[in-house]
Parts: C-alpha cells; structure tokens; sequence
C-alpha cells in the first residue's frame, strides 16, 4: 500500500517555478536547565521540550518538505539514561539528513556534545526500515539530553503525528510553512488546540502548541495508540492549478481502483489461462465459490509482504514467480473475481490498533489496508493473509468503517464511485474456544484419567489449521503437548489426535486427548482435594491494577463453552460444590455484552459443570471497566476453585 501511495500523492500539483531557500533550524547554543515542580521531579523522565517543524517548498518543479524534530528531556535516574541515550533517525523515504546536532547537559551545566563520526546506520528486519543511530556518552542522573534534526524528503501531502507518549510531556510546539499557494488542514484527536495562521514573508504558517501533556500507557484489554494524543495534516488546496480540494475519497476511489485493475493485453490472457486452473464451480453457492477461489489462489500464490521488490507488484511476474506482495495479491484477486463475474468492492481502511478510520477527514493516510468486499454476501476477503480465508479476516481491520470502492463503466471506460460504510466485528460465534472434559479417578485417588477434547471454531482454527497441517508428525506431537502442558504440566498421553473440518463457512479444530496425571489432586489426610479450577487452563486476569484511563477495547468478540463432567469415587462425597457456581456479568444499557457464569449438577455420583463465558462487544466504556473486569476476573476465580472429597 505504501508503494502506491508514495507514487500518487502529489499528482493534483501545478509546479511554481520559484523556489525559496531553506532556513535551518537552530537550538540556543547557551541556555539554563529546566526546573522541574516537585511533582514531576517523582517521574524518571520527563520531556520539557518537543517540538515538529514541516517546511515546505518547491525544488527543480517538485514539492520538498524539510522535517525537524527538536527534544529535549530530563532524565533523573540510571534507566532513563539508559532509555533515553540512544537517538534514532528514521530514513524511510528520506533524500538526507540536513542537520543533526546533540549534546547533554549535566545538573552543574556541563555540556557534552555529540561526535556525528559515531552515527551508525541500521535496518530493522522485521519491518525493512532503516536508521541513523547515534549515543550519547557520560550522561549523569539530573541531566537534559537534547537533539534536533532535520530531514529533508519528497512532498508529503498527508501525514500523522504523535505528541503523547509514555513519559509526560510539559510543552509541544507544531510548526508548518509552505508557499501561500498551498493550503492545509489539521485534524486532532483526544486533544483540542486552537490553530494559528499567518503569512509572513510570502509564506502560510500554521502552529499550535500543548502544554501538561500526562503519560500514557499500555493498558490491558486496551487500544494505546488510537487514545494518545496526534495530529493528522493534510494538504487540502494548490491555489496555482485549482480550486478544487485535491486527494478526496473520490480521488482515491478512482486512483487505487485505477493502479490496481489496469492490465495489458498480454498479462490480461496469462490472468485468463490461470483463472482457468483454479476450476471455479459456478453450481456451489456463491460463498463457497469465493472460498474454494480464495483456497486455490493461496496455495499457488506465496505471500510476500516483507520485501520491497516491485516484481512482487507485477502481475505478469507474480503469476511466473508465484510470489506476490499485499498490492499483488490485491491485484491478482480483484482481476480473479472480475474475470468470473462475481461482484466485488475493493476496501481499504486503516488498522484500528494504531488509528481509527475517519471519514470525515480525507486524508489518505487512514488508507492503509486492504480488503474485498462481496455485496450479494454482504462479507469480505483479506487477499494477502495466508491464514485467514472468507468470510474470516483481521480483528484490526473491522469494527470501524472503511472507503468501499465500487466499481462502474461510464462511457466505455472502467471507473470507480467511493462509498463510506462500516466494517463491522464479526459476532463472538466466530471465535469460539470449547472444552469437553472427562474425569475418572483411580482406585486409591492418587491419580486422574482425563478425556480432554479442546475445540477452536473460527478465528484460533484458522490460525492453527494451516500450521498444524504444514508441519511433520513429530512436531505435530510438540504442538499439541505444549498446548495440553498449559493445563496439565505433567502430561504423557495414551493417545491423541487433531480433526480439522468446518462448521459452515468456519474453519474447526478439534484436539483430543487422554492422560493419567496427578496434577490436580492433593491430599489432606483422610480428604481429597481435587483442583477442579484448573481444569480449564490459565485464565487472563486483571487484579492489582492502578487507576484505568483508557475504555475497553477487545481485540476480538469470542466466547467460551466449557462441559466437565466428574465421576465421584465410589463412598466418597464432594463438598465446597456451591463454589462451583457462578454468575457474573456486566451490563450496558439494556444488554449483557459480557458474561461468566458457571453451575453444577450432581446426579447420583456424576458431577457435571457446565460453564458459559462470552465477550460479545468489542467496546465497553470507562465507566462500566469495573463491571468488565469483574468478569474477566471470573474466569480467573473459577480457575482457583477446589472441591473436597470426604470418605463417607
């Protein structure tokens, strides 16, 4: 997504043909420290000063824009020297580093300079980007460690920013400049600045500036970026060339659909020979068509979205290499479903773990994933996740809405219309984690036999199915002892097996297992005490936490189904049963989004426990995080939970 980004964002430009020189930045070659209040001398890091600066301008017809990041911040103790003393350097879409100065000042004003000999240059494997990094030396507790830079890059004409972080900030000042032909715009988020503009020496300057910024952190069951304070700038106007507002949803409706359904004649008859080896049936249902497409395609088509080669984003290659990148696959998929005539829509909206999808604010960096979107199902494909098949596709893509491109031919030429409509969760039956558990005791109560069958329905199938069946017989043994080893730690089997099928359009898994073990019993002279708690594994939890700031935000609606039936030995009785139930449960409004309960029943000398736990919203407010953790605690509670056998 972002090689296409890159290559279309500036196209609305009418070139000036001035270009106005660049002003470099500069801190104080001499100042005094910051003081700190007694308050915020109990943190160990503090950032007194940050600041981000835009400048932009034309250079040989093309826009430029010079970034500046200025930071100061006082560090009071060893480990926030040790967090603080390395400076990174993002390169990524960078022509050069203008300016790069850093020093550290000691509590009696002792200034230590930067070497710039020392900067390293590092790539991150995992994401391909690249660095400059740097350290600064002999730094002391009670000292400010500052640096600015600046970079200079290709125009950017939409971009974020973040100004909140886990350390508190005391003061941030935004900057930009650019030629008064241009116009931006500024959208923030859990803050609310007031934006100044003026024109001084023929140019726009937009600023703002927050002060007292609190740190913020990680939370459990908890979005952190969405919730940290950024800014969105978008460049809205070229008063050169138009007065129309440049890049819009329709802009990008018709400019993505463009990039990815353009196709000569050559790779168009390659596209149709491969369309015929897939064997679509048009006598299944339409779902089942999109499913068996999807299925054939992944298992010709490796992904590849960790390299940076365009031929993974050619069609004619991708169908010789049989490798792609998310744009190829995207590609590859769109064309597929169009050559079998089945109606589709390209999606693209943003990972709501960093950044909910805003439409009302046009800029295009919420367009960041993609999708497709079937009408006459109602349901989409993500075509460049190997594990995930329809209608199944990532948590951090729904539950928000998104840019649904629909395609149209007007006047003989293949176009596209935008459309604003929501993704939404898929229900918490698309992520279902099932127990079905049989306990036996041996003739002197020192051991059980336990029938364990776990079952994962949707999303925890899909991501075991296509490992599990890739993988050779002695690792599949290890997969599933290591996932059994969670519940029971001293496990050797009598036997054990994996069933893959489906439940509809889902995928499911089924383990089963039988063991002896004595894990779960204790002895306390003439009683026994049976660890029944622990018969569904390790539970999340959520005690001992400080004060919640952020709302509820799960990751995925799932819910749990849980059967343990018991065989009481023979002239032993249970007692402690009533600890068996439970009935917790958070409500909002009129509805019980969230809930644990448990019972039991005793029939003769057969125990049976029957437990029901759902998260069926992904989002519960501020207000209600204590009846929310009350229930996740439940399961936790229960998971403690002994019962007592007294010979009778």
């Amino acid at each position: 997504m972002k090689l296409i980004l890159g290559s279309i964002l500036v196209w609305a430009f009418v070139i000036e043909l001035s270009a106005q020189s660049y002003q470099p930045y500069s801190w104080q070659n001499s100042r005094t420290l910051f003081e700190l209040t007694d308050n915020e001398k109990e943190f160990q890091e503090y950032i007194v000063k940050l600041h981000r600066q835009y400048d932009y301008d034309w250079e040989n017809k093309n826009l430029i824009v010079f970034i500046t990041d200025h930071k100061i911040t006082k560090v009071q103790t060893t480990n926030a020297i040790e967090r603080h003393n390395r400076i990174y350097i993002p390169l990524n879409n960078t022509m050069e580093i203008m300016q790069l100065k850093a020093r550290a000042i000691n509590k009696s004003g002792k200034v230590t300079n930067f070497d710039t000999k020392n900067l390293k240059e590092i790539k991150d494997d995992n994401t391909n980007n690249i660095y400059k990094i740097f350290a600064i030396e002999g730094i002391e507790p009670e000292s400010e460690i500052e640096y600015f830079y600046t970079v200079k890059a290709n125009g950017r004409t939409a971009d974020t920013y973040f100004y909140q972080y886990e350390t508190p900030v005391k003061n941030f000042d935004f900057k930009l400049t650019c030629p008064k032909s241009l116009h931006f715009e500024f959208r923030h988020y859990n803050d609310n600045p007031s934006i100044q503009k003026d024109t001084l020496s023929g140019k726009n300057i937009y600023s703002f500036t927050s002060t007292n910024i609190p740190d913020l952190h990680e939370e459990a069951f908890a979005l952190l970026n969405p919730n940290r304070k950024r800014v969105e700038i978008k460049l809205t106007y070229n008063f050169t060339s138009t007065n129309s507002r440049l890049n819009t949803w329709a802009d990008a409706a018709k400019t993505f659909y463009r990039i990815l359904s353009q196709i000569d004649k050559d790779v168009e008859k390659d596209l149709e020979k491969f369309v015929k080896t897939i064997g679509d049936n048009p006598k299944l249902s339409l779902a089942q068509r999109i499913q068996q497409i999807e299925n054939k395609v992944k298992e010709y088509i490796r992904i590849n979205t960790n390299s940076a080669d365009p031929d993974l984003d050619d069609l004619s290659k991708i169908l010789k290499s049989r490798q792609a990148s998310s744009d190829g696959m995207t590609k590859l998929f769109l064309l597929t479903f169009e050559k079998l005539s089945i109606p589709v829509e390209l999606v693209i909206t943003s990972d709501r773990e960093v950044a909910f999808f805003d439409p009302s604010f046009d800029s295009w960096t919420f367009l960041d994933e993609y999708l497709l979107y079937f009408p006459d199902t109602q349901d989409f494909l993500v075509p460049y996740n190997f594990d995930l098949r329809y209608p199944l596709i990532p948590n951090n893509l729904y539950n928000q809405k998104g840019l649904f491109i629909e395609p149209v031919v007007v006047s003989g030429i293949k176009t596209a219309i935008p459309w604003i409509r929501e993704i939404p969760a898929k229900p918490y039956t698309y992520d279902l984690d099932n127990l079905d558990i049989k306990v036996d005791f041996d003739t002197e109560l020192e051991n059980i036999y336990l029938k364990h069958k776990r079952t994962f329905i949707g999303y925890d199938a899909a991501y075991a199915k296509y490992y599990y069946e890739a993988i050779s017989e002695k690792e599949r043994l290890e997969y599933v002892t290591d996932l059994i080893k969670t519940t029971v730690p001293d496990i050797q089997f009598d036997e054990w097996n994996v069933k893959t099928t489906s439940q509809g359009l889902l995928p499911v898994m089924d383990i089963y297992s039988s063991c002896k073990t004595n894990h779960f019993i204790e002895r306390a002279g003439n009683r026994v005490i049976f660890k029944v708690g622990e018969l569904i594994g390790p539970q999340s939890e959520l005690y001992n936490e400080e004060e919640r700031t952020l709302p509820v935000e799960n990751f995925t609606n799932r819910g749990y189904v849980r059967k343990i039936i018991i065989n009481i030995p023979k002239g032993y009785r249970a007692t402690n049963l009533e600890a068996l139930n439970f009935n917790v449960t958070c409500t909002i409004e009129n509805r019980i989004p969230f809930l644990f309960q448990s019972q039991y029943k005793l029939n003769g000398n057969q125990l049976s426990i029957d437990i029901e736990e759902y998260y069926k919203e992904l989002t519960a407010p501020l207000k209600k995080y204590e009846d929310f953790r009350k229930v996740i605690n439940a399961a936790a509670d229960f998971n403690k939970v002994n019962i007592v056998l007294v010979k009778e």
